[in-house]
Formats: C-alpha cells, structure tokens, sequence
C-alpha cells in the first residue's frame, strides 16, 4: 500500500527534474569585453567578434567594447579579425547561467614599420582641363585590405579614379559622344577622359584578398533543358543589381569575388537598355536573337521588358519609413556617415506630399522621428544627422517597429514602404530568417512593401537582405560609395516609390518542332513551377516606373529548321494595388534571330556580353572555354554605338577582372594558353 502511495511523488519529482532540464536548456548568458592593439593597447574599433560555428557575433565600438548576449549555456570558440590585423581565435570559452564571461583579445597589427598616410590630392589634367582625383597609396591600410598570407609586401601604384560628374551623365545614351578607338591593351585607350592602365601595370593586389563574415548563397548554375521533355520556363522578375555592385567593390579592391556571390540575372539587368516604352498598357516586350558569339552551338534569346513611366508628378505620395542599422559593425568604412549622407540625397528630393519616419536598431530597436511631411524637412535633417553607431545587430527588433510604424500610418491611396538599411548579420533577438521572411511576406500582402539596401564589405549578410527584399514585394540595392546613393535614391527615385505592377512573372513556352532544348540565364532563385504561373497566390517581382528587366535564353534549334515561331512569351501580374490580375501574351517569331551576331544591335550585344561575364566570375560550367579577353572584346566594340556611363563603367570593371585571369585559369580550360608574367 505504501508503494502505491509513493508512485504520485516519484511522478511529481520525475516531472519537476523534466522542467529544471527544459529551464537549463534554455539558460543564457553573455560575452563581453575588449579588443586591443597588442603593441600601443589602443581599443580597435569596428574588430569583428564571431562565435565559431554560429550566427552569433558582434563588433566593437569605439572603445574596444563587445558585448554577445542570449548567448546559450556550454563552450564555445571566439574568433576576431579586423583590418590590417592578424586574426586571433580564444577556445574553449566558458558561459555560464546569468553570468558575464570576460573575454578580451590582444591583436598583433599586421603591417609593421610602414606609413599610414593617405595623401589625397586634386590635380588638373592637361587634356581639356579634367579633374581626376590623385590617391597615392602608402600601405595596404590605406584600401581597408590585410596584406598577403605570405606576409610580403605588394607593390601598390598610384590609381587614378575620375571624379562621377565626369562621366556621361547616367539614363539615355550619349550616342555623339563615341568612346575613342583602342591603342592596344585591355585596360588602355587613347583619350584621357578614358584612360586605364593594361592589366600587367595595374595595381598589384594579394592574390587570394578575403572580406570577413561575408555571408551568400550559391544558387548553382541553371542547366539545358529538353524541350520534349519541358517546354516552359516560368520565373519572377528581378531588377535587383546588387550582386553586380558587390562584385564591382571586391574589383575596385583588387579582389576576386566569391563564386557564391554572382547572380548572373543581375549583371545583365545592370545595364539600361533604352527599351521603348509602352505606348499603352503597362509593359512594352522587345525581343533579339542571334548566334551566341562564345561557343555551345547556341542562338540567344533576349527577352527585354519595359514599365509604363509615371512623371515624378503624378507619382502617388509617400510613407516612407527608414529602418537603419546603428549597430557597431556601421562603424567600420564610415558606413553609417554614407548612410546619412544618402539619406540627406533622398529628403532633397522628395515631394512635400511626401512624409518620413526613422526607425533605428542596434541591441535594441528605437523610435527616432515620427513620419513627418516634407514642409518640415529640418526635423528630417536632425533627426538624421543625430544617428550615431554602438551595440550589436537586433535586426528583427528594427523591423517589428519599422512595420508598426507604417502600420499605424498606412494609407491606402499612398505609397507605403519600409526602405531597410544594414549590413544585414543580425546577431541579437530573433536572427531566425525564415520566421522574418513570414512575417515580411504578410505585411506585404497588406500593402507595405520592403525594400533594402546592404552596406559594407565584410560582415556583410548579402543572402538574408536579397531574400528580405524579394519577399517583401521590394528590391535589393547594394550601396558602397555616394556615386551609388545617388543612382539609387536620386536618379531612381520615382522607380523607388511608384508600383505599375506586383507579382510579375514570365512564362516562355517554346515549339518543341523547332527548339530541341534551351537554358535560362541565371534567376536560379526566381524560378517557379510551370503549373504556379497562373496561381495568382505565388509570389512574383515588383516593378516601378519606367523599370526594365531582361532575360537572357541560350537556345538549340532543331536540325530541320522550320520556319515556324519559336513560342511565345506570357506575362502575368497585379495591379499596383493588387487588386486586379492581368495577363498578355507576344509572339517570339523567327525572324528576330539574325543570322550574324554582329548585326544585333548593341544593347543585344551588351546583354550577352554581361551576362557571360557574370557566368565566368561564378566559374559556371557554362562559362567553361570562354576567357574574358573575348567578352571585354564584344563589350568595347557594342559600347561604340551604345555608349553611357554605366557602360563606361562596366568596361572598366572587365578589365579590372582582367587581372585575376591566372586564377580562372583552375577551373576554365580557356585559359590553358594564357601566360602569367606576373609572380604572385
């Protein structure tokens, strides 16, 4: 009898030791301390602070400080990097239930007895009186970049830049203004205004330059479809371009971008194509075929769409709510002062139907400035110009209180949207991606739209801010100078704020009688099942204003050639409010292919040009046999004709890819005959 009576309190005490486990799993507690120079004991700011083998991590503030916190009970492995310090990693770190755990790090400066000087000076040129700006580089510090793993030295030459208001101004071609014949070399030309060195007196920069807590996703590369098998390609829009941008800023710092971080779809939709706009409804179609110039036996297929455009003045007002990251990591490369200053761009042009709200994050989220209409653009301005940085990154906190802001003053006849502005490497509250893409997903369905824009090389999360941007009926823009604010938040402004379409997506459907199989250019990550295309549930791209997007097929016929259409090309989507489903179909007709490449036109032939750049720096097995000697080839000729600033650019960026052949050259038997002259 005693037995029987004891069997509730062995429960009872089985049960309470069940629930001191579930208690003791969860326990928490912090990381903190400072990071130093090991020689002069100065605090090193901005130092990156990662828990090895999770997402967890910070940066320091100004005086050296960190702080980890919610950091779960056990053991765990520090590692801490900065600029022009070797890295230091602390094992077996202790963390205790509610308890500090003090951790501070020496770091040894890597560049020793050496100048740190950065002498900036504004010289005239001779040739018609240009101003280009004259950066003499001292030491690797001077480019933010640790120097080789061997230790040596490079040699550092003086880099010319020239100033952005030099350039043809950005939007419709200068077709008078004709880029001047080459004189040899990949990187040389004639004419001051487009003077570049060849690739062997380039800078030479460490050969394997890496950027800390860079976090992409490698999509892989599409493959070659059956057309008997499949004969519908279905995929959503994409106008974002900052994969290209970021593999602009690993160039300009003389370093390779990572395979992972090329999304070929957005090297090709970089570029404005001067597409025709619609004469009515929302979208104009051009359509471009030709032999593809690099090989495969292929014909391409440009597919090019273009958005009704709205004058800026009868653009819808605006709600516009900032979400800023003011974490410590925005310390590093002035990040938060670009921030600020292309903000300052964004309130300049602004209507005074528009208003503003500023919602900031470090370790917690706050409330900066109310949404504020622009007759009163002095609180805009200070509220602005009062951000400062320190903490670590609450990303979700920042963007609970950003949607509760649009929430409470949204306005169905009004432009409603969050514009986030991050590194994006959220290591505070809730860092779970999926559960913040859910939430995005719903606001969006609401009517408050996301876009973002990523900042900052090293620690720097390009995945979770592409998917934030997709999933919240936005775009993703990458923002590494002021020449880039101002594309994005001036120049596109209106193509910023005003929707014509939501939820677009294209549907090719080929003839099997004449296309025996084809392959859609990169927008891996967009793509949608054939059957969802009409399921109006599926999420798709958003549009703007006079927008364009591009898509690239690499095409096989069949051997008996019929003269018959190649298919046809459907496109569906929302109303700007979502209210109303439209869809259209254009015939894609033989005779758009023309039988020779170089009868294309030049936009064609840019097309093709960016988007095989963009295969070979992602080391895309369709890229395989093709050097970039013959892509900057077809680019410079194409650019005589069609001749802008972004394309000016673009050249340029080839040719600064130019210098790291010798290490394509391991995957690219293309490369097999190149000779290295350069020691590495």
């Amino acid at each position: 009898m005693r037995t029987i009576n004891r069997i509730p309190h062995i429960i009872l005490t089985a049960t309470l030791i069940l629930i001191a486990t579930l208690i003791y799993a969860v326990e928490v507690g912090r990381i903190k301390g400072r990071v130093t120079d090991s020689e002069t004991g100065d605090p090193i700011k901005g130092a990156t602070v990662q828990v090895v083998g999770t997402i967890m991590g910070t940066t320091t503030d100004q005086d050296g400080h960190f702080i980890l916190t919610n950091v779960p009970v056990g053991k765990y492995d520090l590692k801490f990097s900065a600029v022009s310090y070797v890295k230091v990693e602390i094992k077996n770190i202790a963390v205790e239930c509610n308890q500090d755990t003090h951790v501070d790090a020496r770091m040894e400066n890597s560049i020793k007895g050496t100048g740190q000087s950065l002498d900036v000076k504004s010289d005239k040129e001779k040739n018609e009186g240009n101003t280009r700006k004259r950066i003499e580089i001292k030491t690797i510090a001077d480019l933010g970049m640790p120097p080789s793993v061997s230790g040596n030295k490079p040699e550092l030459n003086e880099i010319y830049m020239p100033t952005p208001d030099k350039y043809v101004p950005y939007g419709k071609p200068n077709l008078a203004a004709r880029p001047p014949q080459i004189d040899g070399g990949a990187c040389d030309a004639s004419n001051d205004f487009y003077k570049r060195r060849r690739p062997a007196e380039c800078p030479s920069y460490p050969p394997r330059r890496q950027f800390d807590a860079m976090y992409f996703k490698d999509y892989g590369a599409a493959p070659f479809v059956y057309c008997n098998y499949d004969n519908k390609s279905t995929f959503a829009t994409d106008i974002d371009d900052a994969s290209f941008i970021l593999a602009r800023s690993y160039l300009e710092r003389g370093a390779l971008p990572p395979s992972e971080a090329i999304r070929v779809e957005e090297f090709i939709n970089h570029l404005d194509y001067g597409y025709q706009s619609p004469k009515r409804g929302q979208f104009s179609v051009d359509l471009e075929g030709a032999p593809s110039p690099f090989g495969w036996d292929t014909e391409l297929l440009r597919i090019g769409i273009k958005g009704c455009e709205i004058d800026d003045d009868n653009r819808k007002p605006a709600n516009l709510i900032f979400v800023i990251d003011v974490s410590g990591s925005m310390n590093r490369e002035n990040r938060l002062g670009l921030v600020k200053q292309a903000l300052n761009y964004l309130v300049d042009q602004m209507d005074r139907r528009d208003r503003i709200g500023i919602v900031t994050f470090n370790t917690e989220g706050r409330e900066i400035i109310q949404p504020t209409g622009m007759q009163d653009r002095g609180r805009v301005y200070s509220a602005i110009t009062s951000l400062s940085s320190g903490g670590s990154t609450n990303l979700a906190e920042g963007l609970r209180l950003g949607y509760r802001m649009a929430e409470r003053n949204f306005e169905e006849d009004r432009i409603n949207r969050i514009v986030l502005i991050s590194d994006g490497v959220a290591n505070t509250g809730l860092t779970d991606a999926d559960e913040m893409l859910r939430k995005i997903k719903r606001f969006a369905d609401m009517g408050v739209t996301l876009t973002s824009v990523g900042v900052g090389m090293g620690n720097h999360n390009d995945a979770l801010l592409e998917q934030l941007g997709d999933k919240g009926n936005g775009f993703y823009a990458y923002v590494d100078d002021l020449a880039e604010a101002r594309r994005v938040f001036v120049e596109n402004l209106t193509g910023l704020l005003q929707v014509i379409a939501r939820d677009v997506k294209i549907q090719v459907e080929f003839n099997p009688n004449v296309v025996e199989e084809w392959r859609l250019v990169g927008y891996e990550n967009r793509a949608i099942a054939d059957y969802k295309f009409r399921d109006d549930r599926e999420d798709g791209g958003e549009i703007g204003s006079g927008h364009e997007v591009t898509a690239l097929y690499e095409i096989r016929f069949r051997e008996n050639k019929l003269r018959a259409d190649i298919g046809r090309v459907h496109i569906r989507y929302k109303n700007a409010d979502g209210s109303e489903v439209d869809e259209f179909s254009v015939p894609i007709k033989r005779r758009i292919f023309m039988r020779d490449f170089e009868q294309t036109s030049p936009q064609f032939r840019l097309a093709a040009a960016l988007a095989k750049f963009g295969e070979i720096l992602k080391q895309s097995p369709f890229a395989r046999n093709t050097i970039l000697a013959d892509v900057e080839n077809v680019f410079r000729q194409a650019s005589r004709q069609y001749y802008t600033n972004e394309v000016a650019q673009t050249l340029d960026m080839i040719c600064l890819a130019r210098n790291h052949e010798h290490r394509l050259a391991g995957y690219n038997p293309g490369y097999n005959d190149y000779d290295d002259d350069n020691e590495w």
